[in-house]
């Protein structure tokens, strides 16, 4: 049996993250947007590989949601670990500010992805988070980015892509 009180809906509630996801304080958004974007997140984090052109994201997220549908307390008290770090990382929220200047919830959905697979990866592939992001190098890459903010698997990875090479040292 799992608890209420930990895991991604429990996250969801944090009024930090829901600044985040806003575009201002007085905007108010329907209450699933915020379970919404944390589904992004854990799904593309745990799943990511398994999002490829022939799935569409709706697909993807459902698999995901069934796959993780009766999750251990470990599982949940993870993500929530997860959440939380990044949460309290005064300079991962400095540089998701900084960069969010748009509000696209995409970037932001990558942004954490990517904080928590260069955070708890074990890989010899991790990188170092760069912190220090100047305004031109983040112009140049949202320049990069898709135009559309859509979740079709080919703007999504390539997202990914440009953001990780924008804040990720070489």
């Amino acid at each position: 049996p799992q608890s209420s009180q930990v895991g991604p809906r429990v996250c969801s509630k944090d009024e930090k993250f829901r600044l985040l996801v806003r575009k201002n304080k007085d905007d108010k958004h329907d209450e699933t947007i915020y379970e919404e974007v944390l589904l992004r997140i854990f799904a593309f984090y745990d799943d990511f590989e398994k999002y490829q052109k022939n799935i569409t994201l709706v697909k993807f997220l459902n698999d995901y949601c069934k796959i993780n549908q009766n999750p251990s307390e470990e599982w949940l008290e993870k993500r929530e670990k997860y959440f939380t770090n990044a949460m309290q990382n005064k300079d991962f929220i400095s540089l998701v500010k900084k960069i969010l200047k748009t509000k696209n919830n995409s970037i932001l959905e990558a942004l954490f992805v990517l904080f928590i697979k260069h955070t708890y990866s074990s890989s010899i592939f991790k990188k170092t988070i760069n912190f220090n992001l100047h305004d031109v190098n983040i112009n140049e890459c949202l320049k990069q980015l898709p135009k559309s903010a859509t979740y079709s698997s080919t703007n999504v990875k390539k997202r990914f892509e440009s953001i990780e090479n924008l804040i990720t040292s070489k």
